[in-house]
């Protein structure tokens, strides 16, 4: 694993769905805004949380990466897949909604 796991364990790190969809959030919202990543930083959670949670996104194909002056990566742009995910959880949150006022 990248050396963004020496100082914790990744045994204690589990998948929090939050932090997934405010990080594909920020990267929607920001991915074509002329920069060359996207600095993602959360009061509350720190910096090896989010991290990890970056890395799960990179893992699984739904975000691209570049390293950061930390050499922390940091996502760049939603991939397709990404994309397609991060609709899916707007359809479900709505229907959601829908289904709590109906």
């Amino acid at each position: 694993m990248k050396k963004l796991f020496k100082s914790i364990n990744v045994n204690d790190m589990n998948r929090d769905d939050f932090l997934i969809a405010y990080i594909l959030s920020e990267v929607s919202d920001n991915q074509y805004k002329n920069q060359d990543f996207i600095n993602i930083e959360i009061d509350g959670y720190p910096k090896e949380k989010i991290d990890y949670h970056i890395f799960l996104l990179k893992d699984a194909g739904f975000v691209t990466v570049a390293e950061n002056k930390e050499k922390r990566e940091m996502p760049v742009l939603l991939t397709w897949k990404g994309q397609e995910y991060f609709s899916s959880l707007h359809k479900g949150f709505f229907k959601w909604i829908e289904d709590l006022f109906s």
